[in-house]
Formats: C-alpha cells, sequence, structure tokens
C-alpha cells in the first residue's frame, strides 16, 4: 500500500497551527499533536519545513498575508478626529477582524520566542513601506530606520488591540472598536506631532 498524498499539505499544516494557536496560544504548540489532528506524522511536518522555528515563521507569513492590509494611517490634511475617518477605520478594523484566528497567531508569534523581528519586518514589508512615507509627512526629521521602528510599533499596537477583541477578551462592539482606535490613531498621532523634537 503507497503513501497517502495530501494535497497542500503545507497550508493544511499552518491552518492546524493557526487553529491550535487560537485555542492554547503559540507556547503550547506541539507539532506530534499537529501531526495527529491531520493523521501525518510528525517528519512530515519537519520535511516540509525543516525545524519548528521555520515552521512559526512561515505560518506567520501565512496567517498575516491572509489578513487585508487596511491598518493605514491618515495623512496630516486629514482630520482624525472627524467621525467620517472613524467610520472608515471600524470597517477597516471589522474587515481585519474577520480572520480571528489569523490575528490571534500573528499576535501570538510577536510575544513568542518565536519572534524574529526582521524576519517579520520582511514579511510586512508591503503595508511597512506603505506606511513610511506617511510618517514622514508629520516628521522630516525622523531617520529612516526610525520610522520604520515607529511603523512596527504602530502595526503591533493594532495587532495586540484587535487580538483582544478577535479572543473575546473584549466584546466587538462599535464602541469598543472605536476605543481601540482612538488609542491607536490618537497615541501614533501624538507621538508623530507633539515629540517632533525628538530626534
Amino acid at each position: 500500500m503507497g503513501r497517502r498524498y495530501i494535497q497542500n499539505i503545507d497550508g493544511k499544516i499552518q491552518n492546524e497551527i493557526i487553529r491550535e494557536t487560537f485555542r492554547h496560544g503559540a507556547s503550547s504548540i506541539s507539532t506530534i499533536v499537529i501531526a495527529k489532528h491531520l493523521h501525518i506524522s510528525e517528519p512530515v511536518i519537519f520535511a516540509h519545513f525543516s525545524t519548528k522555528q521555520n515552521l512559526m515563521d512561515q505560518t506567520f507569513a501565512y496567517a498575516w498575508h491572509r489578513i487585508p492590509e487596511k491598518a493605514i494611517f491618515p495623512t496630516p490634511d486629514i482630520d482624525i478626529r472627524d467621525p467620517k475617518v472613524y467610520s472608515i477605520y471600524i470597517e477597516r478594523f471589522k474587515q481585519v477582524l474577520s480572520y480571528p484566528k489569523e490575528l490571534v497567531f500573528v499576535e501570538s508569534y510577536q510575544h513568542s520566542a518565536y519572534y524574529r523581528r526582521d524576519f517579520a519586518r520582511e514579511v510586512m514589508k508591503g503595508l511597512i513601506d506603505a506606511l513610511i512615507p506617511v510618517f514622514a509627512l508629520y516628521q522630516t526629521g525622523r531617520s529612516e530606520e526610525q520610522r520604520s521602528l515607529m511603523v512596527m510599533r504602530y502595526l503591533e499596537n493594532i495587532i495586540t488591540d484587535l487580538a483582544q477583541i478577535a479572543r473575546g477578551v473584549v466584546p466587538a462592539t462599535d464602541e469598543n472598536i472605536r476605543v481601540a482606535i482612538g488609542t491607536i490613531l490618537f497615541g501614533t498621532y501624538g507621538l508623530l506631532t507633539e515629540y517632533k523634537a525628538l530626534n
């Protein structure tokens, strides 16, 4: 009897990692348990991902690319206190929240021993590169490296706040999403506008 072929095994493994992380957190991920759930042997996982670090890294990339990249920061000509701006962000955040398991995995990865900032930066490069010039409109005196760090922190804060909603720690009401938007947007806006002298 031949070996059973499983179509898209990488995706199936990554989806199971994401599901298990949603249930139990990234620190409790067991490749033995993942293999058992998928009815494969543990060596199959390592044949595809070589190490657990690579498995977690590639699952982070997989999860990140499934989440809509909607967390754009408004340019200085937009009044972030305008209720219409809030409405746009509520809809954007709801789109991100429609991927709760991926969101929780990304947040768990970022707070785990597996987290590699340079790897995450490369995976998130498209959105980071889109946001750096927007941040530069507020602060021309900052270096590219400083703006990159600020953008990473901005995105990490969005992910952390939305992951709490995705987990059910904070109820997913428009008001709670509005509070999350307010703390993230106004906190970042304050950093960009009030502390220009801190170069």
